[in-house]
């Protein structure tokens, strides 16, 4: 979890509103913001521009320089950016927005979690039909989030058994409005092949797990938008490929060969294909930390007592198996 203070995730959360959609017709466009006298971090390398006021008209940034020098237009609301910075919001990658059936309380106190730790784009990744309308209530400002992207419900082993299945899948998210497909575990070579075909035809990017019967060779051959937990790389590195390998390759750490990464980094790049790794997933499910200090964290206070309580049994049933030794988890 980000550890942003809220006044510095609030400034970022202003300055995404620099390029954001155009706003329904039907809002009124709002009144101009000044952050005055604040320490502007532009991103664009290692720097902090210190002092500035950012003037943001019409949702897109108009004006930016030293304090005494930039005017402030008359009617602006100001923001006292002394002793604060201002910097570009951040973007969650790989979200899971709760369905519609968590409740309106529990989804949008998601939402807000991802503003008040300086996100303000999200990619879900665990699409639902209820998921397009909140994408169109945090565009228009009825609900407080971040911008939404999302993926259509997935296509998956069990909800795309045959290639005419995912083809019909693909073609009634497109229409719906989905961003992009999310692809889960479980596919068939003869299944994800054709998700390529129909991806590509209808302007869809695929995204997400690689099954096994597709595999990291394949899933870079056919530029796969993004490979997400890295899934893939370990049973991509193993010397052999027997067993089970469990969580994303875990089971097969002791036989990894490390002098493989150098040339599948290489080969993923040339695809052009981009990597979501979920670290903080990945450490604090497979790291060595006791299930309970996880739940005592601070941050756990924001969320409902049953996931916690799911996190904490997830975590435990993955340190009992045998092979969860402190020098795999280190290693993985």
């Amino acid at each position: 979890m980000m550890k942003f203070r809220l006044p510095c995730a609030l400034l970022a959360f202003a300055w995404a509103l620099s390029a954001p959609p155009a706003l329904p017709a039907q809002i009124p466009a709002p009144s101009p913001v000044a952050f005055v006298d604040v320490n502007v971090v532009p991103m664009d390398r290692e720097r902090v521009l210190e002092r500035q006021t950012v003037i943001v008209r019409n949702g897109r940034i108009a004006a930016m320089g030293p304090v005494g020098r930039t005017a402030v237009p008359a009617g602006a609301q100001r923001v006292d950016g002394r002793g604060k910075f201002l910097m570009p919001g951040l973007a969650e990658m790989h979200a899971h927005i709760p369905p519609p059936q968590a409740g309106g309380e529990v989804v949008e106190r998601t939402l807000f979690l991802y503003l008040a730790n300086g996100i303000t784009t999200i990619r879900g990744m665990l699409g639902h039909p209820g998921h397009l309308e909140l994408r169109r209530q945090t565009l228009s400002g009825q609900v407080l989030g971040p911008r939404i992207y999302t993926s259509g419900p997935s296509l998956n082993g069990n909800s795309a058994k045959t290639p005419e299945v995912a083809e019909r899948m693909i073609t009634e998210q497109k229409a719906a409005g989905y961003d992009f497909l999310k692809l889960h575990p479980g596919l068939s070579r003869p299944v994800y092949d054709a998700i390529v075909a129909t991806g590509n035809r209808a302007g869809m990017a695929w995204a997400g797990h690689v099954s096994a019967d597709v595999g990291l060779q394949r899933a870079l051959e056919t530029r796969q938008k993004s490979i997400d937990h890295l899934d893939g790389y370990v049973e991509a590195l193993a010397t052999t490929q027997s067993g089970n390998p469990g969580f994303f390759g875990f089971n097969w750490t002791p036989q990894l060969d490390e002098s493989r990464i150098p040339a599948l980094a290489a080969a993923t790049r040339a695809a052009g294909v981009w990597n979501v790794p979920t670290q903080s997933l990945l450490e604090h499910l497979a790291g060595p930390e006791d299930a309970d200090a996880l739940a005592r964290r601070p941050e756990m206070r924001y969320m409902p007592p049953q996931t916690v309580a799911q996190w904490v049994k997830a975590k435990r049933d993955f340190q009992q198996q045998p092979t969860a030794t402190p020098e795999n988890s280190r290693r993985f």
